[in-house]
């Protein structure tokens, strides 16, 4: 009896799967690693790209949602997506930021912090899920406060431009007063007061 060959384990796994890996850690490394500085620093091309105004923060994040859709794709929890979404978004508003997000963006690295999140959710095990859905409650609690905060401020801002522009009511009446009564030189004053005697004079001797 001719035995035929097992088949190999590794030729029936998914032919995506070495691809799906890969392509997160190349597109994690160009984004956040592949410029060395000294010091054994390194940034990406994703703080470049957010030095253009405007655009360049916008389209970083487009390229960086790609690494969250191959996570969705690899069957991620929906509460790690979520957060790795919330990173990118953390990046978005604070790059926004002259000056202050670009040094933001090379810190943060909201790429290569999805990666490892997704990594990680890979794991069997791993507490990544709750953890994630726990920060992200905190992150909806801070966001919340701080849209409170600005709202507050604004309000508080608008009611001093309006106090500062309109006329306190002390100054009201006093510009009545002034609007009412008409205003006359003194030479004008002095013609009157001369014409007033003159004619008490004349009434006296007549």
């Amino acid at each position: 009896m001719i035995r035929q060959p097992a088949a190999d384990k590794s030729a029936r796994a998914p032919k995506t799967a070495p691809g799906a890996v890969r392509f997160p850690r190349r597109l994690a490394w160009l984004l956040d690693e592949c410029i060395p500085l000294p010091g054994g620093y390194r940034i990406g091309i994703d703080g470049l790209i957010g030095l253009v105004p405007g655009a360049g923060d916008a389209a970083g994040a487009a390229i960086s949602m790609a690494i969250v859709a191959a996570a969705g794709r690899r069957g991620v929890p929906t509460a790690v997506l979520l957060r790795m979404m919330a990173n990118i978004f953390i990046e978005l508003v604070i790059g926004a930021i002259p000056l202050v997000g670009d040094l933001f963006d090379f810190a943060w690295k909201a790429n290569s912090r999805n990666l490892g999140l997704m990594e990680r959710a890979a794991v069997p095990g791993t507490a990544v899920g709750p953890r994630s859905l726990g920060w992200l409650i905190a992150l909806l609690f801070v966001g919340v406060a701080l849209v409170a905060g600005a709202l507050l401020l604004l309000v508080s801002l608008l009611r001093w431009l309006i106090a500062a522009n309109a006329p306190s009511a002390i100054d009201r009446p006093t510009r009545c007063i002034r609007l009412a009564i008409p205003t006359t030189s003194s030479s004008d004053a002095a013609v009157k007061i001369s014409g007033v005697r003159e004619r008490a004079i004349q009434r006296n001797s007549g």
